[in-house]
């Protein structure tokens, strides 16, 4: 069995008298220490399955086994545990608490975490170590998402899910981050990256799992789908 194993995992909202569903029986397995990314246009279930797959949400149907544990059948203390233990979370917009320092936003984890890193160490490693006193609004956007990677890195995680971390980024700061990121998987922890910026996500993933309406439509390694004409089409404007 696969590190995380998703199993025909259902997502259904209901707006008034319809329902939609977000995913629609999705399956796929990741490695440990495996990088994934998941691509797909906006509204195509990503962010769900991210949610579900982080204890933030809870599926429909289906289950998902996490180091060979099936999770849907955590309680909601079952579930706090889980995400505090296990689970590492970088937002698309950071989610940073405004009126504290970069040094406290990443030493909130150690109010919740048993076994914490070094809050400073942990900057030094995200490009941040001579910001440890400057508040969110000091930072550029990129040195706010390599805090928002900070934080998620201090309660030393099994696994950290990603949402769109380049978003509102520029080139350059883009390329900073997925550098980072790539070195955080080099320590063995694995990610599940959702990302827009499909080329330069591609370019430094194990695989990747195409997501559209709900379902996967294409799958595979990373490098194999770059050169796929349908992902080329689609996704990298080719």
């Amino acid at each position: 069995m696969a590190f995380i194993e998703v199993r025909d995992v259902t997502k259904t909202y209901k707006m008034g008298e319809v329902e939609i569903k977000a995913v629609d029986e999705i399956g796929f397995g990741i490695d440990k220490g495996e990088f994934v990314v998941i691509v797909g246009p906006s509204g195509a279930g990503k962010t769900t399955i991210l949610n579900i797959l982080g204890g933030m949400d809870t599926a429909t149907s289906g289950t998902i086994y996490v180091d060979n544990v099936d999770i849907t059948k955590f309680n909601e203390n079952e579930l706090t545990k889980y995400r505090r233990d296990d689970v590492g979370f970088v937002f698309q917009f950071y989610n940073l608490v405004g009126n504290l320092t970069a040094i406290e936003n990443v030493e909130l984890a150690l109010q919740i975490s048993k076994n914490p890193l070094s809050a400073k160490d942990v900057l030094k490693d995200v490009g941040l170590g001579n910001r440890l006193d400057n508040f969110p609004a000091q930072l550029s956007g990129g040195e706010q998402q390599m805090l928002a990677v900070g934080r998620a890195l201090m309660a030393k995680p099994k696994m950290i899910l990603m949402d769109e971390p380049s978003m509102g980024l520029s080139p350059l700061l883009v390329k900073e981050i997925f550098a980072i990121i790539q070195e955080v998987n080099k320590q063995g922890i694995t990610i599940l990256l959702v990302e827009q910026n499909a080329k330069m996500a591609l370019a430094i993933s194990d695989r990747a799992y195409v997501l559209e309406t709900g379902n996967i439509s294409i799958e595979g390694n990373a490098a194999d789908l770059l050169n796929d004409p349908r992902v080329k089409k689609a996704y990298l404007g080719q």
